[in-house]
């Protein structure tokens, strides 16, 4: 009847709706981060199963810190020898971690804890274990303090998710909406194989992490907000006390806060924001520094670190010293370290793997670098939304003069510490990433992105992190670690053998040291144990591709356990079917009789001397 009002109606009924493309869309892209978070903890959780017990570096010092906060609940004195003996080698760390995760230990067990280890005498002779792993407790579901260390890498792995949901929110508010390269960015940090690794270990990183980034992320929010709120000032000060209680080498917040600050609001504002800045971080940061000054004369404990707790690894560098060092070794060890160093940066990944991630890193960071010489690309960024770029140019610049500042003193290439800036770095390369990339094209490449540093992040923890720690003995039977030389190729139609006696019950590994020549070698490897007494009758045979075989390493051969191996000899013997002069691999042996209880032989006739080799047993 009145067409007009009717369609009106109709048009604000529409208008009325939810935008239904809008929403799905929103709900895919969050999905996606759901889904990144979700591989991220899943795939922290692999590597902590993978790595044993105080394995990765320093753990046990961090574990024994937090033990110290649970048994004592006090900072520990540094003038007091046993107070200092009884925190351990990490009590120079500052407190915040450490006290947190004590409390959480008092209330989760009792912390009189005791751990069975037995030191592994092959760790100077290619497997890089600090210990034997075996105890009933360290098998999954763990039992005992082994559960308790788990546990608390378990803490520290929700930490690391929660870090990349920080990240995450810096990279958002720096892309336009529902841009996907904030996920890429995420991505590109959370499948740093060095990242997945500490998160799922026992240390301090990555909660400074946390802090840092979330010191990062209110002071972007400050920056790109209308005027100069005092909320996100205190916001910005609370975190960055919270970074500065967690890890020194998150000093270089402090500046970078104030000129962050310094560059919004008129004089009056300034001062306000300034005060309440230095307030925030005097009331909840100051008292450690200003008692650390008080009762020491030292409010960074650098005299404390230098002197008592690690006075064997002060070098102290001139500046053209420092210039060779810098050149010579601490660049490549800071870069490879960046990505990925295992243990206590005694286990390396590849040299492809590091190119790998040195070039994909690098792709994104040049091309945003080479951006900011373009007219248009600059154009794409606000005055507003330059600030924070400024401001994340300067804390890179201030962090890295920090490490450097500290290696004229130690000599410590570490790129974790690198880390605090990780945040930043992810925007950088998100950003060169997407200026790369055509626009119809930006999800593909995301997607695609995301699921290559996964699927790498994968292939670390497979063939480096779960290879790095084999299945070590509970009891070890021969230990024949003498060697001056190897036995020569060993080819088709050749065969090497060795006899020895076993004096346990439940043998059941073999660890020979072999040489690959430092080259890929094509063929197999067979290993037979033999009954002495039988000698044509194996009791286990295992065939590995040479490939398997890492060049001046031992590597170890696992069968069932013999329950009656005590006092019996045996045998094992040794051959490649399939190799080629050229492509062959060899053992090392001694010349001299460095094992009483057997001997090695070379196509059945007897060598003077042993190889090189060690038996265990699971009891």
């Amino acid at each position: 009847m009145f067409p007009m009002i009717d369609e009106q109606i109709e048009m604000k009924k529409a208008d009325d709706r939810p935008d239904r493309a809008g929403w799905n869309s929103r709900r895919i892209y969050f999905s996606v981060v759901g889904i990144l978070l979700l591989a991220f903890l899943v795939t922290a959780l692999f590597y902590s199963f993978s790595v044993p017990i105080f394995e990765a570096q320093d753990e046990s010092g961090h574990f024994f810190y937090i033990k110290y906060f649970a048994d004592h609940l006090k900072l520990p004195d540094y003038r007091d020898s046993s107070d200092l003996e009884a925190a351990g080698y990490q009590s120079h760390q500052l407190p915040l971690y450490y006290f947190v995760h004590g409390l959480i230990l008092k209330m989760m067990a009792d912390t009189d804890l005791e751990f069975e280890f037995y030191p592994n005498p092959l760790r100077s002779q290619g497997l890089p274990a600090l210990y034997f792993h075996n105890a009933p407790g360290e098998k999954f579901p763990f039992a005992g303090p082994y559960r308790i260390v788990h546990l608390l890498r378990l803490l520290n792995i929700f930490t690391g998710a929660l870090t990349l949901l920080v990240i995450y929110q810096i990279l958002r508010r720096m892309f336009p909406p529902d841009n996907p390269w904030p996920i890429a960015g995420t991505a590109f940090v959370g499948f740093l194989p060095q990242y997945t690794y500490l998160s799922a270990t026992v240390n301090n990183d990555i909660a400074a992490v946390l802090f840092t980034s979330l010191s990062l992320l209110f002071l972007t929010r400050f920056l790109l907000s209308d005027g100069a709120p005092l909320r996100q000032v205190l916001l910005m000060g609370v975190f960055v006390s919270l970074a500065l209680l967690s890890k020194q080498l998150a000093l270089f917040l402090v500046p970078v806060a104030y000129v962050a600050v310094s560059l919004k609001g008129d004089l009056r504002q300034k001062i306000l924001n300034w005060s309440a800045l230095s307030a925030a971080l005097a009331l909840l940061a100051g008292w450690y520094y200003f008692r650390n000054y008080l009762l020491f004369g030292d409010p960074l404990l650098r005299h404390v670190q230098e002197s008592e707790l690690f006075p064997i690894l002060v070098q102290r560098k001139t500046l053209p010293q420092f210039l060779t060092y810098f050149c010579n070794y601490f660049f490549q060890h800071f870069i490879r370290s960046f990505f990925g160093s295992f243990g206590y940066m005694t286990v390396w990944m590849s040299w492809n793997l590091y190119l790998f991630y040195s070039l994909a890193a690098g792709v994104g960071l040049a091309v945003f670098a080479a951006g900011l010489l373009d007219a248009e690309f600059r154009r794409r960024f606000s005055r507003k939304m330059k600030m924070p770029l400024v401001v994340f140019t300067l804390a890179i610049i201030v962090l890295m003069t920090q490490i450097l500042a500290v290696n004229l003193v130690y000599s410590q290439p570490q790129g974790r510490w690198a880390f605090g800036a990780l945040g930043i770095l992810a925007v950088f390369w998100a950003l060169g990433m997407e200026r790369l990339t055509a626009s119809s094209h930006q999800w593909k490449a995301v997607v695609a992105v995301s699921v290559v540093f996964f699927l790498v992040n994968l292939h670390v923890l497979q063939h480096t992190v779960r290879k790095a720690f084999p299945a070590m003995p509970a009891v070890v039977d021969v230990i024949q670690n003498q060697y001056q030389s190897h036995v020569g190729e060993l080819r088709m139609g050749m065969v090497v053998a060795q006899t020895f006696r076993s004096a346990i019950s439940g043998l059941d590994r073999v660890a020979v040291r072999f040489t690959t020549f430092g080259q890929y070698v094509n063929s197999h490897i067979v290993f037979h144990l033999r009954d002495a007494e039988k000698p044509d009758q194996d009791i286990a045979m295992i065939q590995i591709p040479a490939a398997h075989v890492k060049n001046e390493t031992f590597h170890i051969f696992t069968f069932n356990p013999q329950p009656d191996s005590k006092g019996r000899a045996y045998i094992f013997y040794i051959e490649s079917p399939n190799a080629q002069k050229g492509d062959a691999i060899s053992l090392y042996y001694t010349e001299f009789d460095s094992y009483p209880g057997g001997r090695a032989f070379f196509n059945g006739k007897p060598l003077r001397g042993d190889l090189t080799f060690v038996t265990g047993g699971s009891s």
